[in-house]
Order: C-alpha cells, then sequence, then structure tokens
C-alpha cells in the first residue's frame, strides 16, 4: 500500500516537472520569433516570482504566477515576424494586431487541460491600474493579483534590454518609471514589493545577472521554432530525440545524430538516440573520458573533430559507417548537465563554428525535458526490474545473450586511433 502511495506521488512529481520543462520549451520558441527578446520570457517569470515571494503569497499561487510568466507572450506566435521585429513606430492597424497577443494567449491556454487556470493571467497582464490598459480596460482591484505582477515584471524587462525600436534605460532609469507609474499603470503595493526586492542583496538584480546569454542564431531560432511546435507530444525520449532530429534536419546538414545521457552513476553514457545502427547503439555504455561526448560535457562547450586527423580517444566509434567529421555538445539546464547530442558525417566536410553554436543552443534548450523524460524512464525501469525479480526470473538463457551482445558491442566501441604522424592537438573547442 505504502508501495503504491509513493508511486502516485512519484508519478504526480514526474507531471509536474514535465509540465514546467514544455512551458519553459514553449516560452523558448515564442522568445526566439524576436532576437530582441531572447530569455524575456524566462527574466519575467524570475522578476515575478520574486514578487510574488515578497508580496507572501502561498507557493502554488507562486508556482502557477511563475508559469503564467514563462507563458505571457504565447499569443505572439500568432503575430507575423516582420510586426514582431519592425524597428519603427507601429501603424494602427500593426498596433491593432499586436494588442490581441493576451487574448490569443489566453484561448490558447484555455483549450490545454494543465494550462487553463492561468489563462486568466496571461489575458490580463497588460491591464493597467487606471483602467487605459488592453484588451479588457480593467482598473483596480478587478485585475488579478498575479497578471499585475507580470504586468510589472513585463514593463521593467522591455525598458531594460534593447528593442528595434529604442535602446534599453539603465535600471536607474527604469526604476524611476515605475515609481512614477505607482498608481496609474502599476498596482501600487507590486510596485512597492518590487522595489524592496530590488534593493535585497540576494533580490531581483541578483538573479537577473544569472539571465544573461547570447540570443540564438536565425538557424537556431528555426530548429527551436520546430521543437516548440511539437512540444506537447514530448512525453518519451525516443519522441524528444525524433523532433530533435527534425529540428537539426532542416538548418544542419549530417549523416547521423546520436543522442547520449549519463548514467545514474555519472561515471558512464549511455546512448538513448541513434538515426543509424540503434540495434546496436542501445547496448553501448562509454566509460567518463572516453571521445568526444564526454570531452564536450567535461569543458562544457561544443567541441569538433575531423576523425582521420584526430588524436588517441577522441572518437568512439560503435558502428559501421565510416566517419569524417563528428560535433558533439552537452546538454544542460539549470541543474547541471545531463547528456549529450552529437552529429557526424561521412563526407570529407568539416563543422563549423555556426554549426556548434546550433548544436550548443539546442543543448541548452532541451536539457530540462531531456532530464525530466530521461529520469522518468531510468525510474520506470528500476522499478520494473524490482517486481519482476520478485515476482519471476528472468530466463538465464536470454539474459546470458544479452550480458554477451553488451560485453560484444563494450569490446569494438573503442576510441580511434589516427594514422602515423597525424596532429595530436586537432580537437577544435568551439566557444
Amino acid at each position: 500500500m505504502i508501495a503504491l502511495a509513493l508511486g502516485d506521488v512519484l508519478a504526480a512529481e514526474h507531471e509536474r516537472k514535465l509540465y514546467r520543462a514544455s512551458v519553459e520549451a514553449m516560452a523558448a520558441a515564442v522568445d526566439a520569433k524576436d532576437p530582441s527578446t531572447y530569455h524575456h520570457s524566462r527574466r519575467v517569470a524570475t522578476i515575478a516570482r520574486i514578487i510574488a515571494q515578497e508580496l507572501g503569497l502561498p507557493r502554488p499561487e507562486i508556482e502557477e504566477i511563475e508559469l503564467a510568466a514563462l507563458l505571457h507572450d504565447i499569443g505572439k506566435i500568432a503575430i507575423p515576424d516582420p510586426i514582431l521585429r519592425k524597428a519603427g513606430k507601429l501603424d494602427a492597424a500593426e498596433w491593432s494586431i499586436v494588442s490581441m497577443h493576451p487574448g490569443v494567449g489566453a484561448q490558447l491556454l484555455a483549450g490545454h487541460p494543465q494550462l487553463r487556470r492561468i489563462a486568466s493571467l496571461v489575458r490580463a497582464h497588460h491591464e493597467r491600474w487606471d483602467g487605459q490598459g488592453y484588451p479588457d480596460g480593467l482598473r483596480g482591484d478587478a485585475i488579478p493579483l498575479g497578471a499585475a505582477i507580470i504586468g510589472l515584471a513585463d514593463a521593467f524587462d522591455t525598458m531594460t534590454t534593447d528593442r528595434p525600436y529604442r535602446p534599453a534605460l539603465s535600471p536607474a532609469e527604469a526604476l524611476a518609471e515605475v515609481r512614477r507609474c505607482r498608481g496609474t499603470q502599476f498596482h501600487p503595493a507590486v510596485v512597492d514589493a518590487f522595489l524592496r526586492a530590488w534593493h535585497r542583496p540576494d533580490g531581483i538584480a541578483v538573479a537577473l545577472a544569472a539571465h544573461t546569454f547570447s540570443a540564438p542564431s536565425a538557424l537556431a531560432t528555426q530548429a527551436l521554432h520546430t521543437i516548440g511546435e511539437h512540444v506537447e507530444r514530448l512525453t518519451t525520449i525516443e519522441r524528444l530525440a525524433e523532433v530533435i532530429d527534425l529540428a537539426l534536419s532542416g538548418v544542419l546538414t549530417s549523416d547521423n545524430i546520436v543522442l547520449f545521457a549519463t548514467e545514474e552513476d555519472g561515471e558512464k553514457l549511455r546512448i538513448v538516440y541513434s538515426r543509424f545502427d540503434r540495434d546496436r547503439a542501445k547496448f553501448v555504455r562509454i566509460p567518463r573520458g572516453q571521445g568526444l561526448a564526454w570531452r564536450a560535457i567535461e569543458s562544457g562547450r561544443a567541441l569538433s573533430v575531423v576523425v582521420p586527423e584526430a588524436p588517441p580517444g577522441s572518437v568512439v566509434i560503435w558502428g559501421s559507417r565510416k566517419l569524417f567529421a563528428v560535433l558533439a555538445a552537452p546538454i544542460v539546464d539549470n541543474l547541471g548537465t545531463v547528456g549529450a547530442i552529437a552529429v557526424s558525417r561521412t563526407e570529407r566536410r568539416r563543422f563549423s563554428e555556426t554549426d556548434a553554436e546550433l548544436l550548443a543552443s539546442i543543448g541548452r534548450h532541451v536539457g530540462s525535458l531531456f532530464r525530466v523524460i530521461w529520469s522518468a524512464r531510468t525510474r520506470t525501469a528500476t522499478l520494473s526490474s524490482e517486481q519482476a525479480s520478485n515476482v519471476d526470473q528472468t530466463d538465464g538463457d536470454e539474459e546470458r545473450d544479452q550480458e554477451r551482445l553488451v560485453n560484444q558491442v563494450e569490446q569494438e566501441a573503442v576510441p580511434t586511433e589516427p594514422p602515423q604522424g597525424s596532429d595530436q592537438e586537432s580537437i577544435a573547442p568551439i566557444r
């Protein structure tokens, strides 16, 4: 009975984490539409969470506000890119389109069972305390408190980042504007909480410093859009890998893509997806320190190598294809590294810095989803194994056959040896 209850708790926690990771992936896809708003939603969510904490709101309400902040601009998916990126002032028709995004976003969220509860916060995040906001002209306490918090967080981040139509304000200038608009644009109590949190040693200013990233390239933006379009269906590691493969295939030419996950002890990598040689790939285990994927993980950056020129141990060859070039990047989230992603070519063509920046960007953006899905799969496999050992014993011959195959693959998955006289320093770090 206790085991069943624990299983229910673990399943609920997995659903919560998967839900959060999916929301972050959707937010990244929205932000990627406009390079000037890269990581805007994450910064807004960070500010909103700290304000809500400063106000002493209950934890469940804080989490809802943070999630709504991540998705506050989801309705901009429907806005044409030329309007979002326009450098000059919007005309009346363009402004009419832009001002629809809170309502569009609320409609999108209302159709999702797990997200409909935050739809009202998204709809009202551009309302003003004096009733001059949109889309409904709500005034004062008629505006949901969470929406008022998101509205201030959104405005502050917008003021302090460069936009196509104007340069960023300094933090001091933005703080003065927040004070000036207290009781007109912004909820007075929200402004007071924001200012208290800003001046705390561990407050908003420090938290925002941790969210400084360079904007993705145009190719990375295209790949992120592809992932964002499929995010609701990314419930298994295989499906996630296939969507990453699909996203990369449109922007990065390669013959194979391989996803690695770190095992629980952190000392081995296992292949969880490969476009080719899948039957062999699932038995491969690569010890720490061997191969390009481990080097990318340990360095925290994308690395490329030309196989015929590679120093010993640079690349682990486990499949049947003769490789010319390999590029690998770590898969990371806010907890650290969870795996690696690698692409390879058989044709005589090296990977470029642009390719590396693209792969590194993908590795950063899928990290949360990858960790949640992979952790759930690992936990399920462990529980299934324990149940099987308690109920019945696996057929001995079948188990020994599988062990022999694993040993064979591990013996054949050896580091490449370079030809005589090759360059021993040919691994190319790409920042």
